[in-house]
């Protein structure tokens, strides 16, 4: 039986530890998964190549017990490992259960497909009103702006004409 090593490495002195991932195994959005999960337990760091091997640092917020520390961060470590393999048999299930789902939605759409087709109608109208009345609203707000800014303009001239004479 070939024996592998442990995928983490851990540093004492810095009080944290690095953990190596293998992107084949795992993808990507487990892993930045996996992190968002820690945020509230460690500060997290994210480096590597995403084509051959990533590594990510976790340094524990709270106090690292200093009679064991290495126990501690061992810990977090394998915590962390745990917490892969549980997002990753989430996306595994989510990717296998996605075609029925999607099976179930096509049929219940089917049902009907007039009520599908009045809907899509109905939003497409919607639409068209609204970019219509964007369009012409820059040419009615225009005038109405121009009038705006000159009033607005002719008080304040009137308000500071006033200060002026009472002084």
């Amino acid at each position: 039986m070939k024996e592998f090593s442990s995928n983490l490495e851990i540093n004492k002195e810095e009080g944290n530890i690095i953990i190596s991932i293998n992107p084949e195994i795992y993808d990507l959005n487990v892993i930045y998964t996996t992190c968002y999960s820690f945020l509230e337990k460690a500060f997290i760091l994210i480096d590597g190549d995403p084509k051959f091997e990533l590594l990510v640092e976790l340094k524990p917020k709270d106090k690292i017990d200093p009679r064991n520390p290495e126990k501690n961060l061992e810990e977090l470590g394998r915590e962390f490992n745990n917490e892969l393999i549980k997002y990753g048999f989430y996306k595994m299930q989510h990717q296998k259960s996605i075609g029925i789902k999607t099976l179930m939605l096509q049929r219940i759409l089917a049902i009907d497909d007039s009520i599908a087709n009045i809907y899509v109608e109905k939003r497409l109208a919607k639409e068209l009103k609204e970019q219509e009345k964007l369009i012409n609203e820059p040419k009615e707000n225009n005038s109405k702006k121009k009038e705006k800014n000159k009033k607005t303009k002719e008080s304040k001239n009137n308000q500071s004409n006033l200060k002026v004479k009472s002084k």
